[in-house]
């Protein structure tokens, strides 16, 4: 075949993008998704041995919001509180959270931590996602959300059952 009788080359859409993370492929969509999630997940499954810690046990185990009676009125109605005591924060959200992971795991802290480890890697998709309608890179966005995954100063978020108020917010 020569150079005349060739067809045109087709337009991928990450042309100019590394080949081995963006180049053709049967499915890059899903290996782009894939690693995304995964290199964050293997480097931070650690967390999922954590136990309990500073107040976690106080609004885990001790918050009758989260332990007691489900009374929806009383929780979107309702200060955060630890042991009987509010702080001035409003996060219905997270307290339905941890009634959903109570529900889920008991009082194994692996549970809740991996709830973290969930909403973390989702907050990674959600950065890519923005990152690439912002630019239309996918390079670009790809490094931008997996350096957000990465980030040192997440791992308190992630590490710490009450970090979750930053995860979901």
């Amino acid at each position: 075949m020569t150079g005349d009788d060739r067809p045109p080359a087709e337009s991928h859409p990450a042309a100019g993008e590394p080949g081995w993370l963006f180049g053709p492929g049967t499915t890059p969509r899903a290996r782009r998704l894939l690693l995304l999630i995964l290199v964050p997940a293997l480097i931070l499954a650690g967390t999922l041995r954590f136990d309990f810690v500073f107040d976690d046990n106080l609004v885990v185990l001790g918050d009758r919001l989260v332990t007691g009676q489900f009374n929806l009125r009383e929780i979107f109605g309702s200060e955060v509180r630890v042991m009987d005591v509010t702080l001035g924060y409003y996060r219905p959200l997270v307290t339905l959270l941890y009634r959903a992971d109570r529900a889920l795991w008991g009082t194994n802290p692996a549970g809740y931590h991996l709830t973290n480890l969930l909403w973390h890697l989702l907050a990674t998709v959600l950065v890519f996602r923005v990152a690439f309608l912002t630019t239309g890179r996918l390079a670009a966005a790809w490094i931008a959300a997996m350096l957000f995954a990465l980030l040192p100063a997440h791992s308190e978020t992630i590490g710490w059952i009450q970090g979750r108020t930053d995860l979901v917010s």
